[in-house]
């Protein structure tokens, strides 16, 4: 019985390692008075301070009626003190299961079911997680110097996702930040466009920019420093991170961005066709009317579940509903407000008056090995396989959704992926290696490209710019054990759900190498977010909350990051097994920025979008494997000499020249090696061949001499 109490009492624990374990304090905001929770996570891991939760806070006025599609409002001021104890509603999307729909995508779901049981078009709030303090800590004694901010722009195509997904109290408690999840519009109601100044769109992202200025105005309440913000975000949510970044209307707001699985010159940011969208919608609600603004007053008293039933893309690699180029929000085409010659010589990394410029805010990027994972998914069946004629389906779409449709450019490439990648050893139609090489090929395309451009945009002597790869994945998580670590499987490490046996949507069975590779990206995250230095001020050495996992912490001996430069290209590789690596899958690349593009070229492509170019203003020389090709991409001035930061304490300062270590290789002495083995093995050939040739002449000459002597002459064999 009592061996019955006690795991009762163990169950009870464990299924309540994070709850509410009281009021947090009343905190003063501009718009009224707040009162959040207390959140207790050393139930599961007593390394970890408690942390106070301030949630379903609105930033801004609901977006209905004659408020849809259009510009937030402000939100208007409460009376009294407001609980925020609870997630506010999640703005509307459809989540729709089809009998198509794939046993990973099902799991998902279900994780998310119970964070969205209310949905409304009221729906603009944010969440705010602070570590509290504690008196065995000290705590009391220490000076109130405000905290980094780390803001999360979720993930979601644009048309899915909300903001109570993401519980940030680990984050925010470990690595001793204010941590901030925000909800923003979502598809039609987030992004139509009429093409004109009726509705110009990007609405969703004027929501992200105006819980930015809710925050640089009210954070300090909280203990946030309102001019140390970093915006992070996953796959669209890191698009729109450097979408922000990248507008005028974020000046002052935004100082670090951290982009995971996504940048904003990646082929899929930008909504296609968004005026046929438009014209579509109208017509299917009969709202065709002569002006765009009767159209667009017609669509706003449609109820918004008929709205969202509608917004399906024709195509999975674009949205129909997403940010488009409307000259105030998004000023310019990404590709062309990272290369455009006048920012490039001015390379100044603040403005006249002091606010961080592009140049000047420090970039962490990159992504995970099998990312276009989701995009084949539903086309394998329950063993894992993609058989031919799905593969040559998908393939078709995915080259034909970038070169155009039934055009010889199109097939001509299709062709090139296929023998590309792949593996001839397993024969061309093993449905598992079809499966693997299909979402290589669209992984580096869709990600890896845009992502290593960009980092190679971004990195001159003013900027600094870090790059990872990653490679962990869960043992008991969603996806099937033969795939790599997919779309987003980094999240639940960045918010340190291994440390508490599971958070918000993580709900996993996670392991002790789990928890490590957490703690290490935690430490690397928050770093980035204080300084923009990922390897500062927090070492990767083994703590008190590292021994309890009784692992090796591979990161320890794993050395600094080193800053990514055109000259080195090198990058972190995250995994349990940590290496820093450099020039990541430049073969792989080069095929898209020579190969691909010499096809366009020589077609004569007239439908190529502005977001799928491929930059031609200059060659990158990168090595691998014995080979050398030239990617062509725009080039940066060589890295020689110390930027300051000016948000750092006086004193504190990067060394952002690359950092003394082996120097480049000298292959000469392998080189002899070969050489030498190399004319051994020519030697031995040509004394086996004269072997062979004298005793062939020798077996002539004794023929000839027995034939001879048969006709009764003689002759002489010497």
């Amino acid at each position: 019985m009592q061996h019955l109490l006690d795991f009762v009492v163990f169950l009870y624990f464990y299924l309540h390692a994070v709850t509410a374990q009281g009021d947090a304090p009343v905190v003063n905001t501009k718009f009224g008075q707040i009162r959040g929770k207390q959140v207790s996570l050393r139930l599961n891991n007593p390394y970890l301070r408690d942390a106070n939760a301030y949630l379903g806070i609105p930033y801004a006025a609901p977006p209905t009626g004659s408020l849809r599609f259009r510009e937030p409002r402000p939100t208007v001021r409460w009376n009294g003190i407001m609980n925020a104890t609870s997630y506010g509603p999640s703005c509307p999307q459809s989540v729709e299961i089809t009998e198509n729909t794939s046993p990973w995508r099902r799991k998902i779901l279900s994780r998310r079911a119970p964070f969205m049981e209310s949905i409304s078009e009221d729906c603009l709030y944010l969440n705010i997680f602070s570590p509290m303090k504690e008196v065995n800590r000290g705590d009391v004694n220490e000076e109130d110097i405000p905290r980094p901010v780390m803001v999360f722009i979720h993930d979601g195509n644009y048309v899915e996702g909300t903001g109570s997904f993401y519980d940030g109290s680990v984050l925010a408690s470990l690595g001793d930040v204010i941590v901030v999840t925000i909800n923003y519009r979502l598809g039609v109601l987030g992004f139509l466009s009429s093409g004109d100044d009726i509705a110009p769109g990007n609405y969703g992202l004027q929501d992200q920019i105006f819980a930015l200025e809710w925050i640089n105005s009210n954070i300090a309440e909280f203990g946030g420093n309102p001019y140390l913000v970093t915006v992070f975000g996953s796959g669209t949510g890191a698009a729109c991170a450097q979408l922000l970044a990248m507008s005028n209307l974020t000046v002052g707001l935004i100082h670090r961005v951290i982009a995971q699985s996504g940048t904003a010159t990646a082929p899929w940011v930008f909504a296609k066709e968004p005026i046929t969208n438009f014209g579509m919608l109208t017509d299917n609600f009969q709202c065709d009317r002569e002006t765009s603004g009767e159209r667009v007053e017609c669509l706003r008293h449609v109820a918004w579940e008929e709205l969202i039933r509608m917004q399906h893309s024709s195509s999975r690699f674009y949205p129909a509903f997403g940010p488009v180029i409307d000259g105030t929000v998004i000023s310019d085409d990404p590709w062309t407000a990272l290369t455009n010659e006048p920012r490039r010589r001015r390379q100044s990394p603040y403005d006249n008056n002091g606010y961080p410029t592009l140049d000047g805010i420090p970039l962490l990027l990159g992504l995970v090995s099998s990312e276009a994972f989701p995009l084949i998914a539903n086309n394998t069946d329950r063993h894992g396989r993609l058989h031919r004629s799905k593969y040559s389906h998908l393939l078709e779409e995915f080259v034909e959704s970038m070169y155009g449709e039934n055009t010889q450019a199109s097939q001509q490439v299709s062709m090139a992926i296929d023998f590309e990648y792949t593996d001839w050893a397993s024969g061309k139609n093993n449905p598992y290696s079809l499966r693997d090489s299909l979402t290589e090929a669209m992984t580096d395309r869709l990600y890896g490209l845009p992502i290593i451009q960009t980092a190679q945009l971004m990195s001159d002597d003013r900027k600094l710019v870090y790059l990872y790869s990653y490679g962990h994945r869960l043992k008991n998580g969603d996806s099937p054990k033969w795939t790599g670590a997919t779309h987003g499987e980094e999240l639940p490490f960045v918010f340190g759900a291994p440390l508490v046996n599971g958070l918000g949507i993580f709900q996993y069975n996670f392991s002790k190498s789990d928890a490590l590779v957490s703690l290490a990206v935690i430490i690397y995250w928050t770093n980035f977010a204080k300084t923009g230095n990922p390897n500062i001020p927090v070492q990767q050495n083994p703590t008190d909350i590292h021994s309890m996992y009784q692992l090796k912490f591979r990161f320890e001996n794993l050395g600094q990051w080193p800053r990514y430069t055109m000259d080195d290209q090198e990058f972190v590789h995250i995994g349990s097994s940590p290496k820093i690596r450099d020039f990541y899958r430049s073969h792989k690349l080069a095929f898209w920025t020579e190969y691909v593009a010499a096809i366009e070229e020589a077609n004569r492509m007239t439908t190529t979008l502005t977001t799928t170019r491929l930059s031609t203003e200059g060659i990158i020389t990168t090595t691998t494997a014995g080979t050398t090709s030239k990617i062509p991409v725009t080039t940066a001035a060589k890295i020689g000499v110390t930027y300051v930061l000016p948000s750092l304490p006086p004193g504190i300062e990067y060394n952002i020249t690359r950092r003394d270590k082996k120097e480049k290789k000298d292959y000469a002495t392998e080189l002899s090696t070969v050489i030498a083995i190399g004319c051994g093995l020519l030697f031995l050939n040509l004394v086996g061949l004269a072997t062979v040739v004298y005793f062939k002449d020798a077996g002539t000459a004794a023929a000839a001499a027995a034939k001879a002597a048969e006709a009764g002459g003689t002759s002489t064999v010497v």
